[in-house]
């Protein structure tokens, strides 16, 4: 356990002794407290616990990694802005040289409060923006904005105390009315003439060129110590559960690459964890690990610079740069804040892997079949957008009889393709406009799973077929509907995801495109066979091929929504039938990571997307060719509303209008009423609010 010391003190900047060895004209402690680590072991170090951890007589000071390394940030008049006050490591310790040749003037002294306050002013009112954008209720934004506000004046004390020993140290006035105030202040105190000559003395130093300056200064100290046996128990629990445990699990789940890849960083990792330089220096707090004894200094010459040490019997040169060396490392590599960042993005990938675990083990086993019908009214219509409408409104796949199927027909299906059997079939029949037009063939589905043991699966499919366009059929994939389905997202696409984030990360990234393919490829190689069997695209693939096998069917399309709409690219490309995606993740990245892999060519031949505008599903992976970009009118604030299959099917409704080659398709109640869209147009006597009241009361 530690306790943390803030403090500002004055001293001449200029000086043979260090920040630890200074000596200060003053020094007055801004706030003291100590971390949960010591309020815990406090608890434990009493009789009940059997005395586990030791209060220390005399607190221990652990230096910091830039106090060893003999760096503290200097801020002079002439190397002084904004940009730099404001953007400062905040955990670093500083100095601001306030007299002296380069003290920093007056006006950049009220700049230095000012920023401080009007920046944090600023991010208050953004985070306060941000939430009423996102239409929290007023509460909410009153208690964030409370709580930034109070942990925002506890920033501010530092800042007010910087700029009052400023004024101090200057003798500040801001106005005659301050000026008469000192007066008579000065004249009521006994002791002016002391007064006068410590300030005189500042002055002498000043006059003879001294820098003196404010130093801004952080300290830990230890305050408890645990005991040997307990220090034992805890490296003993952390070989076991962050090593063993997980070895033990790969290795006996047959993932023998990915254990033994696994070794090997951890034994790169546990060198580095546990021969820690940093750690080594924030117990000695100098870099001069090769100083001489004390006697054997005496018996040589010795420079002393700041607190390096180094002895004249040997090579001066070589000690100094082996200390630079180090220092380097510590401050580049083990203690840099792009490891900071690294680590951060580590602990948020690793949370929310955990929340989708989680999630799946709670949601897994629910089912759609409860789902409320829609309302759709066939006596409204859309009549389509007046200018140019997309060009793919009619998907131009092969279809017998010359009909081009139209894209909202593919995206209804797949939005249905959530709903249980009985439900989708109807509102299918409303579609359509007759019964029997789209009929489920649920017999063929569960033919298959009985006879290649996919009984009890997950992957969720259907057949539809089409009685007056024989040898037409389409496989519907759902989408993703709880945490298990996420978690096939990751499996699937994680790679390809990671390698898009880096080519952003990178400078040039771009020139990195066409090699990406065969970098997610290499994932294969840790992949278990067990785990590609498992994949919900071997399962998808093969049904379309069962399906095609029997012969039945002439012309066989394959579509999905989300996670579905993923499913169909992959399978289509790998069984070569057409593949209509709503808002699916793409394939060009993760191709080679598929069983089979598929070729970049037929990604772009028979994939075809339908993307949201700010829809971030269909951002994963990169696009074939082959894609139409859709409008969505989902708020800003609406992270997640442009993935809605609901929205995207009135988006086509609206703008390609609601008549196909086979008929006019009905509106959806929840086209105005859920995502606001204008309402349609009626052809017959009723009106809208009598047509949708009764979808209103069941919603």
């Amino acid at each position: 356990g530690s306790k943390h010391v803030s403090y500002i003190a004055r001293g001449n900047v200029i000086s043979k002794n260090s920040v630890r060895d200074h000596q200060f004209k003053n020094k007055k402690a801004l706030s003291e407290k100590y971390d949960l680590l010591a309020h815990i072991g406090f608890a434990l170090a009493k009789p009940d616990f059997k005395g586990a951890v030791t209060v220390l007589d005399e607190p221990v000071q652990i230096y910091a990694i830039d106090e060893a390394r003999g760096i503290m940030p200097v801020t002079t008049g002439y190397s002084w802005s904004l940009e730099k006050i404001y953007c400062r490591n905040r955990q670093q310790r500083r100095i601001a040289v306030v007299k002296g040749p380069g003290a920093i003037t007056k006006s950049q002294a009220r700049s230095n409060f000012a920023c401080a306050i009007v920046g944090k002013v600023l991010i208050l009112f953004a985070v306060s923006s941000f939430l009423s954008w996102m239409e929290l209720s007023p509460f909410v934004v009153l208690i964030a904005s409370l709580l930034i506000i109070i942990f925002f004046c506890l920033g501010l004390r530092r800042d007010y105390a910087l700029f009052k020993n400023y004024r101090k140290i200057h003798h500040f006035k801001n106005s005659a009315f301050e000026d008469a105030v000192l007066t008579l202040r000065s004249k009521a105190l006994s002791v002016i003439g002391k007064e006068e000559e410590e300030e005189q003395s500042d002055d002498d130093d000043e006059e003879n060129g001294q820098s003196e300056g404010l130093y801004n200064v952080k300290e830990t100290y230890r305050v408890t110590r645990p005991k040997l046996w307990l220090c034992w128990v805890f490296f003993a629990l952390e070989i076991t559960i962050g090593f063993l445990i997980p070895f033990i699990i790969f290795m006996a789940s047959g993932f023998w690459s990915i254990g033994l890849l696994f070794l090997l960083l951890s034994l790169f990792s546990g060198l580095r964890h546990y021969l820690n330089a940093p750690m080594l220096l924030q117990e000695l707090g100098t870099l001069d690990l090769v100083a001489q004894p004390s006697s054997e200094n005496q018996a040589g010459g010795v420079v002393r610079i700041g607190r390096g040490v180094v002895s004249g019997k040997e090579d001066s040169e070589k000690k100094w740069t082996e200390m630079h060396r180090i220092s380097e490392i510590v401050g580049t590599i083990s203690q840099a804040r792009s490891r900071k960042l690294l680590n951060a993005v580590f602990v948020f990938f690793a949370i929310v892997l955990l929340a989708l675990l989680g999630l799946a083990g709670a949601t897994g086993d629910q089912s759609e079949e409860n789902a409320n019908p829609t309302t759709l009214l066939s006596d409204f219509k859309y009549e389509g957008h007046p200018d140019i409408r997309y060009p793919t409104c009619n998907v131009d796949v092969f279809v017998p009889h010359g009909i081009s199927p139209a894209s909202f027909d593919y995206a209804f299906a797949s939005q249905v393709a959530y709903k249980g059997s009985l439900t989708a079939q109807a509102e299918l029949d409303t579609w359509f406009g007759a019964e029997g037009f789209a009929v489920y063939n649920g017999a063929i589905v569960d033919e298959f799973k009985r006879d290649f043991n996919y009984v009890g699966s997950r992957t969720e499919y259907r057949l539809i077929e089409f009685p007056l366009i024989p040898g037409l059929a389409v496989v519907v994939v759902r989408g993703t509907s709880n945490a298990f389905d996420a978690l096939t997202d990751l499996q699937i696409w994680g790679a390809a995801a990671l390698l898009q984030m880096l080519r952003f990360a990178l400078p040039f990234g771009d020139a990195w495109t066409p090699i990406l393919h065969r970098l997610a490829g290499f994932t294969r190689v840790l992949e278990n066979s067990r785990l590609t069997e498992t994949a919900f695209y071997r399962e998808t693939t093969e049904f379309v091929e069962f399906v095609k096998e029997g012969g039945n069917y002439t012309t066989l399309h394959i579509t999905g929504h989300s996670l579905g709409g993923g499913l169909a690219i992959i399978s289509g490309a790998q069984t070569g039938i057409p593949a209509i995606a709503i808002s699916g993740p793409n394939a060009q990245i993760s191709r080679l990571t598929l069983e089979p892999p598929v070729t970049k060519a037929v990604v772009n031949s028979l994939t075809f997307n339908i993307i949201p505008q700010r829809d971030a599903v269909p951002m994963i992976d990169d696009r074939g060719i082959l894609f139409q970009e859709i409008e969505c009118n989902a708020p800003l604030n609406d992270a997640i509303g442009c993935h809605s299959i609901g929205r995207s099917v009135c988006q086509l409704l609206f703008a390609c209008g609601s008549t196909a080659l086979t008929g006019t398709r009905p509106i959806p109640c929840y086209c105005h009423d859920d995502f606001g869209f204008p309402k349609p147009i009626a052809t017959g006597n009723r009106t809208y609010e009598d047509a949708c009241s009764a979808d209103a009361n069941r919603r």
